[in-house]
């Protein structure tokens, strides 16, 4: 944070984080402090990067330092092309710094470092919270920039963009997404479908095609989650009847 900004917070006794949040956008409004949102690009050491996965992972079936196992880097060292782009992380008012995007590289960063195989200080994107990048902000836009890669699941896609659309997050920091590229657009439909319709898709019992028709075709989540119940159903009764039709029907006996 800005050290004139820290200094005057502490003369003013304003420790709390929302109300600093309050002063920054007031100043920024009268044209005190700068209205254009700053990201620096820096070195810093790994150890000194916090985890909260909870808070900034948009990926789903990570643990608590928000690695899956699929992503997970199971190498033993660190190979600047492959490992090298910066992460993207978020200062708070209080100056801890969290990974947003990158938590599988700081994860083989920190293993090798404490292996001594690593590469000591890496790359890193700052968001800063001074400048008006929310938690929330910085998970969005770490999300957005998977998403523009085309490295996410359709529903965590759609988890992301049901969330920037929320009125929670501050749009005009987000980056632009082309909805035209890949499967843009049916996460989009999918978006609009509530968490139980979105988690029948994730559990793989309705096609994300098919639910992404539902999105289309019927508007109240209601009659949505009850049509997805509807089609989950069908399907798998037409599951047991392909599967019973393979191991061949019995016969009646006389037959």
């Amino acid at each position: 944070m800005d050290t004139g900004l820290e200094a005057m917070f502490d003369q003013f006794g304003l420790r709390d984080a929302a109300q600093r949040l309050t002063v920054i956008a007031l100043l920024k409004r009268a044209g005190v402090i700068g209205n254009a949102p700053k990201s620096a690009l820096v070195m810093l050491d790994p150890a000194a990067i916090e985890t909260d996965a909870a808070t900034y992972q948009f990926r789903s079936g990570g643990d608590g330092n928000g690695v899956t196992r699929a992503r997970r880097y199971d190498c033993d060292r660190w190979d600047p092309i492959l490992h090298g782009d910066p992460l993207l992380v978020h200062e708070r008012l209080d100056g801890r710094v969290f990974v947003a995007d990158g938590h599988h590289r700081l994860e083989l960063a920190q293993r090798l470092n404490t292996a001594g195989a690593g590469p000591g200080p890496v790359a890193a994107q700052v968001l800063r919270e001074a400048d008006g990048y929310t938690a929330q902000d910085a998970r969005i836009i770490a999300a957005y920039k998977n998403i523009a890669r085309g490295q996410t699941d359709p529903v965590d896609t759609a988890r992301v963009l049901k969330e920037a659309d929320s009125g929670h997050v501050h749009t005009h920091l987000l980056p632009q997404l082309d909805m035209n590229q890949g499967n843009l657009a049916l996460c989009h439909y999918l978006s609009k479908l509530p968490e139980q319709a979105l988690g029948m898709v994730q559990s793989g019992d309705v096609p994300a095609v098919m639910a992404a028709g539902v999105a289309v075709r019927v508007q109240e989540p209601r009659q949505q989650v009850e049509v997805m119940q509807h089609l989950r159903t069908r399907l798998q009764q037409t599951s047991f009847l392909a599967r019973l039709e393979q191991q061949g029907l019995p016969k009646e006996r006389g037959m």
